[in-house]
């Protein structure tokens, strides 16, 4: 009886490691997930709803206080920990960059127009494919630089035309808080098994004495003497 109550209840202390895991986990994805939408409304507040897209026919080109407004966007790319701000127009079936996050060494070298006017080519074509084109659309890349969770936001700029900002953090980042959450549960599934024998000795001993003892007299019951009967047996038997 001992030893099935104590694998019962290492069991339920499984069980209950296994589902904290997975809640925290989600709730480590959700805080990735609100920290780029962070990021992306930032985007669009600071510097995106003022840029001059112009229509979809009509060339890109570069507004006056561009180099600010790009020092800024890599200033709060920095401040959210994320790894890449920036904001793109569709042309064509294609995104454009309009403006976006630097590097420090690209900051460095004052490459400001360095992603202006360029192609994004890490969107997945279901993208160009959503029937909801107001929703907010997440998705995983991989490029050189490595993987990256990204955050599209479709916004409308001052001006009354649609483009598009963009979040990314480095998947490393998230494989990392992920990683340490598996540890936080692989530990306490640890502790909790081994606290799980002074739990069981603690609650079924004493239940266990009660199945096999007289209440009245305190001496061994018929329970008793008929188990001690059936191990005599079995050891005769043997």
């Amino acid at each position: 009886m001992f030893g099935t109550g104590l694998v019962i209840l290492m069991l339920v202390l499984i069980v209950l490691s296994t589902y904290h895991y997975y809640e925290n986990k989600d709730q480590v994805l959700m805080r990735v997930d609100q920290r780029l939408l962070a990021g992306a409304l930032a985007t669009h507040y600071s510097v995106g709803s003022s840029f001059p897209l112009g229509g979809d026919e009509e060339p890109l080109f570069l507004p006056a206080h561009y180099r600010d407004d790009v020092v800024t966007l890599t200033k709060l790319c920095d401040e959210l920990k994320l790894n890449f701000l920036y904001a793109v127009v569709k042309r064509n079936g294609k995104l454009y960059f309009t403006i976006a996050s630097l590097s420090q060494q690209q900051l460095a070298a004052e490459d400001f127009n360095h992603y202006f006017a360029k192609p994004n080519t890490v969107v997945p074509p279901q993208f160009f494919h959503r029937t909801n084109d107001d929703a907010p659309y997440y998705f995983e890349t991989q490029d050189n630089l490595g993987s990256f969770r990204v955050l599209l936001l479709p916004c409308v700029s001052d001006s009354g035309h649609h483009y598009y900002v963009g979040a990314a953090i480095d998947g490393a980042v998230i494989s990392l808080a992920l990683q340490g959450t598996l540890q936080r549960a692989l530990v306490q599934c640890v502790l909790l098994t081994l606290l799980a024998f002074p739990l069981a000795a603690l609650f079924v001993l004493p239940l266990q004495c009660q199945l096999y003892t007289d209440e009245l007299t305190g001496l061994a019951n018929r329970a008793k003497l008929k188990k001690d009967i059936q191990h005599c047996r079995k050891w005769a038997l043997n």
